[in-house]
């Protein structure tokens, strides 16, 4: 608002002063300064700097490149099984008459704790048997490897992505739809305890899966673990533990393994952020 300039009292008659008044009330403002005067333009301001965007990345770093440095096939020498061509992990793009070799899988080298991971994969052609074509992420691997390393997996498969299976003797306490048969995770549900076992299944909450690319996250903080597919969380665990002499031991780190079953499948946008 521009001030007004002081007046000085001057003696006009009455209705002077009116028409006065009235001309300054119709006036039009000054342009801004460094714009030229146009009659039928009405002044523009000049906007407020915008914040900068925060960058949707940050703090996320790519686990993957195509040396593979840093990660080891089981089994040793299973050349072709996984490659990395422009960012994406090709695994099982082999030739369908190729002699059954057995599930395997892409291990870290470095162990993982306290993370939140993401990955995008989609189904490629080739399969390798009749059954639900097949893949899996292994987490929290300890101990030698072999063709199933004691860990826990994230389940993914046609139509069981997000399960969770605890391999190796491990187990956790989660919340159950029922405690009879199947343990199948509920949000709410009733507390339940897997029981130690080779391998030991614990069901999604529901199906999120899609046609084409589907999005999956990891998220491991401390005691807990957190399964989402697609922006939905369809799996929970809390204090993993695995064998340990004749009692338990925690279990809250260990490398991680992208797995080879029966089918091709591409893995994209492999990313990891650790937590604080």
């Amino acid at each position: 608002m521009t001030q007004a300039t002081p007046t000085k009292t001057f003696r006009l008659p009455v209705l002077r002063l009116l028409v006065i008044a009235a001309l300054g009330a119709c006036a039009k403002p000054a342009p801004p300064q460094g714009t030229a005067p146009t009659p039928d333009t009405p002044p523009v301001a000049t906007p407020a700097p915008e914040p900068a965007p925060e960058q949707p990345d940050a703090g996320w770093t790519p686990l993957l490149d195509t040396s593979l440095d840093g990660w080891s096939g089981w089994p040793q020498g299973d050349q072709g099984v996984f490659r990395v061509e422009d960012g994406v992990l090709h695994v099982l793009d082999v030739p369908t008459n190729t002699p059954r070799r057995g599930e395997g899988y892409l291990a870290s080298v470095e162990t993982f704790e306290h993370y939140h991971l993401r990955f995008e994969y989609r189904w490629g052609e080739k399969r390798f048997n009749a059954a639900e074509r097949g893949g899996g992420f292994l987490y929290h691997i300890v101990g030698p490897d072999k063709r199933w390393p004691r860990s826990l997996e994230f389940q993914i498969q046609e139509g069981d992505t997000g399960d969770l299976w605890l391999i190796g003797g491990t187990s956790a306490d989660t919340t159950v739809a029922s405690v009879s048969g199947t343990p199948q995770y509920r949000e709410g549900g009733a507390p339940y305890t897997t029981r130690p076992r080779p391998y030991t299944r614990l069901v999604k909450s529901g199906t999120s899966e899609k046609a084409g690319w589907n999005q999956v996250e990891l998220i491991v903080t401390g005691d807990e673990i957190v399964h989402i597919v697609n922006g939905r969380v369809n799996n929970r665990v809390t204090n993993p533990t695995q064998p340990d002499g004749g009692g338990r031991a925690s279990l809250e780190s260990g490398r991680i393994a992208f797995q080879a079953q029966n089918a091709e499948i591409l893995y994209r946008n492999i990313k990891i952020k650790v937590l604080e």
